[in-house]
């Protein structure tokens, strides 16, 4: 006879439940440490964990139970809490690869990015050539701390053992293009491209570093080859623009930032650039309406800093110039004004300020 849906949800309810454990003292640690493996694996993890601490409150000191109690903790996000598990099952094994790297990738989600560091060298010194270790350390180095020679460091050593790993080549690129180390980022794109030949990262990445070597024809192949392999290559589209503004080929430059507006309308560089290459092209009140476009979409400079403030006053500048090329005088002046405002150490406009009043 099949059950009721309310007899149903019951039963699922139920094998959430924790159920009394009938056993001697000697085996109750083994019991709970059990049914707490059973729990987690089966995403329970708030029950997981009180049956690691029944375990744990028959034998204090046991690792396994503080280190798959800081597994279930990492799951529900309770960084903290699983921090100290790791730290307690270091306790009783301070020599243990999993805690430290374990540890290593919590501290990471705290934001604590020098002590994930210090966590994984500690995995490291456990087991020296551990692929993951030092891949994660790479990242970390990489992306959260801009320690971009230690990043390479990290991936240099997964390649003394295996060569052919495409990620690891290709974040050695990312990393060596950050410290504008333009060759030697190039030969591992390279190396990445040659095992993932589709990869419309790797392709965007050599294409920068061509532009920083200011191979600018091979750049715009590179940027044309990541944009057949990308789902949103607006970015793409934009650097692509760069390099042929470099060229001199404005009209594919306009069409590039075009392309970059299409998929990033509200984006503020789109604009401020295509507003320069209409300039060059003499279009001047097109070149107008894209720096008032590039303008209504500035971001918030600060939030980058104070220094990046006065990148506000670029286009400010760049529209009194176009004003003062049709003879809009006073409208230029007003420019220059604005862009005086924002950054009252730009030469630029002050000088054009008092060319449009001569």
């Amino acid at each position: 006879m099949q059950s009721s849906s309310g007899e149903q949800e019951d039963n699922i309810s139920s094998k959430s439940e924790i159920p009394m454990i009938e056993v001697s003292a000697a085996d109750a640690y083994w019991e709970w440490y059990r049914r707490g493996q059973e729990l987690r694996s089966s995403w329970h993890y708030e029950e997981a964990i009180s049956c690691y601490d029944l375990a744990l409150a028959c034998k204090p000191d046991d690792y396994w139970a503080w280190y798959q109690r800081g597994n279930a903790l990492d799951e529900l996000d309770r960084w903290a809490e699983a921090l100290a598990s790791y730290d307690k099952a270091l306790e009783v094994k301070p020599a243990d690869y999993w805690a430290w790297y374990e540890r290593a990738q919590v501290l990471t989600k705290m934001g604590r990015l020098e002590d994930a560091l210090f966590s994984y060298d500690k995995a490291l010194g456990v087991r020296p050539n551990d692929y993951w270790a030092w891949y994660n350390r790479g990242c970390v180095a990489l992306y959260d701390l801009k320690a971009y020679q230690e990043a390479v460091t990290s991936f240099d050593k997964i390649l003394e053992n295996r060569r052919g790993d495409y990620w690891v080549w290709w974040r050695r690129g990312e990393a060596l293009r950050k410290l504008g180390d333009y060759e030697n980022a190039l030969v591992s794109y390279d190396k990445a491209k040659l095992r993932k030949q589709h990869s419309s990262s790797v392709w965007y990445g050599r294409g920068k570093v061509l532009d920083g070597l200011e191979q600018w024809e091979e750049a715009v192949a590179s940027y044309d080859k990541a944009i057949e392999f990308s789902s949103h290559p607006g970015v793409i589209w934009y650097d692509r623009g760069i390099a042929l503004s470099e060229l001199e080929l404005y009209e594919d430059a306009l069409a590039s930032y075009d392309k970059a507006i299409e998929f990033d309308p509200d984006n503020y560089w789109n604009w401020y650039q295509r507003g320069q290459v209409l300039s060059d092209l003499g279009r001047y009140q097109e070149a107008l309406t894209s720096y008032d476009k590039a303008i209504a979409c500035q971001p918030n400079w600060e939030q980058w800093g104070v220094e990046f403030v006065k990148l506000g006053s670029w286009v400010w500048y760049d529209r009194g110039e176009t004003l003062r090329q049709i003879g809009r005088w006073e409208e230029a002046s007003a420019s220059f004004d604005k862009a005086l405002e924002i950054n009252p150490d730009d030469t630029n406009a002050l000088n054009s300020k008092h060319s449009s009043h001569a």
